[in-house]
Parts: C-alpha cells; structure tokens; sequence
C-alpha cells in the first residue's frame, strides 16, 4: 500500500487502526517518509516489529509490519540505499520466506536500473519461495493502463524469473480499475 507519507500521527494511527483490521500477518507500505529518530515511537504505535528502510521526510521509504502475534525470524536483510526496497529472508514456522517490498521510482530511466540491481539482489535467492508486493510504478499487462507512453515492460527480466501474479488483475479479469490517474 502506497502511504503517501505518515509522518502525520492522526494520519499514521488511522493506517495502522485499518491496517490492523485487515488481519494480515505482514504489510508492506511504501512511500513511508520515515526516519531513524520515528521507529521507536512507530513500533509502539503499531504494537509489534517493523523493518524500515528510510527515505526522506517528503519522500521514498518502504516499510515491511509484522502482526504482533507473528513470529517471524529475520536471518538477513538487504536495503537499497535510496528506501526503494527491503529484502528479508527470514523463517516463519518451518518454511523459509524471502519477503520483498518495492518502491520503484517514476522515471522510466531510473527503474531500468533499479529493477537491474533488484534482480540481482534476488540471484541467490532463486529456490526459495519469495513473496513480491509494492508500487512498482509500471504495469505488468496493457489492460491495467489507458492512454499515456505506449506499453513498456521495464521490469521484463525479473517477471520472467519470478513469474509474478497480479492477485487482482487474477481476480477481476477484465475490470477496469485503475489506482492512479492524470487529468490529462
């Protein structure tokens, strides 16, 4: 889920208040704003672990929730330097998990080297059973976009490796729905 920002407590409290409801065992978020001196303060707030990988107070940042009853065991974790991404490859019971959250930029220049340096990141972990969620800031089909730059599949490597599925484009077919949009 793209944030937008929570750097505002009213704001922060009623995400995570929703975000609790949802009875998910882990969330990614991007766009967090966050900072080092905000975790202690969030973690209180939220009630149980979060991973974060700062950006700035006005931009980037991802953030990886924990439910506080999940037991989770984080064996590594690898940030990009910009908040773009958190890798975790942890266990969760007896099953190894790679949990990968992504904050693509805008600029099309920009995610080709991103996605580059994402999948390389993701070479070692290739048998493992990984879990990739974010704002990849691209589609992955031409049914999810109208007008605009013809189709452009930056991110072609890593879809061939991963084969990703889109849970809701798998769930909603031929809906036409779309989380962003330019009033030209």
């Amino acid at each position: 889920m793209n944030v937008r920002g929570l750097n505002k407590s009213l704001k922060r409290r009623a995400v995570f208040r929703w975000l609790h409801h949802q009875s998910s065992s882990f969330i990614f978020l991007q766009e967090t704003y966050s900072a080092k001196e905000c975790e202690n303060a969030w973690r209180a707030e939220w009630g149980g672990e979060i991973v974060f990988n700062h950006g700035t107070n006005h931009s980037k940042g991802t953030m990886i929730l924990f439910h506080p009853k999940l037991n989770f065991k984080i064996e590594k974790q690898i940030n990009d330097r910009n908040g773009g991404y958190i890798i975790l490859d942890g266990m969760f019971l007896d099953t190894r998990l790679v949990l990968v959250n992504i904050y693509s930029p805008n600029d099309v220049h920009q995610q080709v080297f991103f996605f580059k340096e994402l999948q390389h990141q993701l070479k070692d972990y290739a048998e493992e059973t990984i879990i990739i969620g974010g704002d990849f800031n691209c589609t992955l089909t031409d049914i999810d976009k109208k007008g605009g730059n013809p189709f452009s599949r930056k991110i072609n490597k890593l879809c061939d490796m991963y084969e990703p599925t889109d849970i809701w484009r798998q769930r909603n077919p031929n809906e036409e729905k779309f989380t962003w949009r330019n009033k030209s």
